[in-house]
Formats: structure tokens, sequence, C-alpha cells
């Protein structure tokens, strides 16, 4: 249905999700004393951005009107101190950098993280020129294969598929400590 868009947001239901954010901004103001700005990034689906691999008998079915994320955004950059990023078009560009999704799972992959990452410091670099960020042959990209994700997990075959997914390490000496690995930490 996102893909098809025949599952669009009404008008009252952008209402609420604009209201929701400008009380958050508004508390976010008042917390720190600041005039604080906002950057969201909505991740595009894979059908989007893989969207010229989907069969042709649902291509010719897409709708006309705008995508629940094209919604989101658009309702988002009209708050004033809100910037909504579109990574559609860098993502669709990127896809021959390597594995964007998971196969076995519905969210991105390191490398599709990477261009998420990269969206938002670029954002941030407009107005901060001393930020800048990484470039993806900073990092080394290395495979392992992983047992099935969420989506084999629904299906309840985690445990008999894999797939080979991607891991950025940084080849740089980043002063950033991390607890990621640690056992006694939040499970990722």
């Amino acid at each position: 249905d996102d893909f098809l868009r025949n599952n669009t947001f009404s008008d009252k239901h952008l209402k609420y999700i604009t209201t929701n954010v400008n009380r958050t901004l508004a508390k976010i103001r008042t917390a720190t004393g600041k005039k604080t700005q906002l950057i969201i990034l909505c991740a595009p689906n894979p059908a989007t951005v893989y969207a010229d691999h989907m069969p042709e008998d649902l291509i010719d079915q897409v709708s006309e009107s705008q995508s629940r994320l094209e919604q989101f955004n658009a309702a988002m950059n009209e708050i004033n101190g809100v910037t909504a990023l579109s990574i559609t078009d860098a993502m669709t560009d990127a896809r021959n950098t390597g594995k964007l999704y998971y196969q076995t799972d519905t969210h991105w992959t390191e490398i599709g993280a990477y261009y998420g990452y990269r969206a938002i410091i670029d954002e941030i670099a407009k107005t901060s020129p001393s930020v800048k960020p990484y470039d993806l042959s900073d990092f080394e990209i290395t495979y392992t294969t992983d047992k099935g994700g969420d989506l084999a997990e629904f299906l309840k075959i985690e445990k008999r598929v894999s797939e080979r997914v991607p891991h950025l390490s940084p080849l740089y000496k980043s002063t950033i400590i991390t607890e990621y690995y640690k056992p006694d930490t939040i499970s990722r």
C-alpha cells in the first residue's frame, strides 16, 4: 500500500502529526532556552528506492497522489524550525554502492544508514561549516552472514534463513567511546 500510495494520510492525521511536532519543538526550546531547529529524516522503504525493480503490473497501479513519506516531509517543512530531509533520490542513486536494505528485515543496512547519516551531516554543515561528513571511502566494508531479521522472525523462519550483510568500520580514529558491544548494555 505504501508503494501503491493507497494509504495516504488524511488531513486530520497530518494535523495531528504537525501539532505534536510543534508541541515537541516548543518543549525542547523551553527546556534549552534556545531557538532549537529540528532535522527530521524519515527513511524511504525499499520498494520506493527499488521501484524500478517492482513487478510491472504493480508499477502500473501506483497512484498519482503523494506518498505518505512525501506528505509527511511536506508537512514537516511547513513548520517553522523544522527541516524534513528527503533521501529517496540519494538512496536510489546509491544502489550500486552496496546493499542498502536487508532482505529478511525491514531496516536498512549499515550502508543504507550511512546515506541517512550523510544527509543529516550535509544539512548541519549548511549552518555549521566546520562540520564535515565522512566519505564512504573512510570506512572499510566487510560482510558477515547473519540469521534472518524481523521479516524472517514474523514468519518464524529466522533460524532457517540467513543473508550476507555489510558492516562499516571506520578507517579513522574515532573520538567516540562506544559501549555498543558490551554485554551489559541494551541489545542492538
